[in-house]
Parts: structure tokens; C-alpha cells; sequence
């Protein structure tokens, strides 16, 4: 459920949402007896065997670059000291 009381008081002031934009859109399509959200499920099981490979390939090869970022950045801050 999404807390209300978070949101800004006046989307009129904002203008980050449309006036009837409805904010149960937002929230997730949660089973009641195992808390799993069953949106995120739902839309990857629409992608095909081969997309879910590509989108996973995707995000180890950004971890790794993340990482790899990291030792330089922590190589190159060791010769300076």
C-alpha cells in the first residue's frame, strides 16, 4: 500500500503526477498468502528463455564493470599516498 502521507500535499504545486492519476496504479500485485510480489514475476515470465539470458548477461557485465571501477579507483588512490 502506498503511504499517502509521504506524497507531496498539493500535486497542483508539484506537477509530478497528472490531477487524476490514480495512485493504486503504483502498487505491486502482491499474492496475500506468501507476500510475493506476483508483478515482477508476471513480467518477466512475458520476456522470452533468451531475454531473461540477454537481461542477465546485462547486469553481471554492469557488476563487473562496477567492480572493476572500483579496484582502479582504489588502485590509483593507493599510488598516491
Amino acid at each position: 500500500m502506498i503511504d499517502e502521507s509521504s506524497c507531496p500535499a498539493s500535486n497542483s504545486d508539484t506537477k509530478l503526477l497528472p490531477e487524476d492519476f490514480d495512485l493504486a496504479l503504483l502498487e505491486p500485485d502482491v499474492d496475500p498468502e506468501t507476500g510475493i510480489d506476483l508483478s515482477l514475476i508476471r513480467l518477466n515470465l512475458q520476456k522470452t528463455p533468451w531475454e531473461r539470458i540477454v537481461a542477465n548477461n546485462d547486469v553481471i557485465n554492469f557488476g563487473d564493470g562496477l567492480r572493476d571501477g572500483v579496484a582502479r579507483y582504489y588502485a590509483a588512490s593507493r599510488q598516491t599516498d
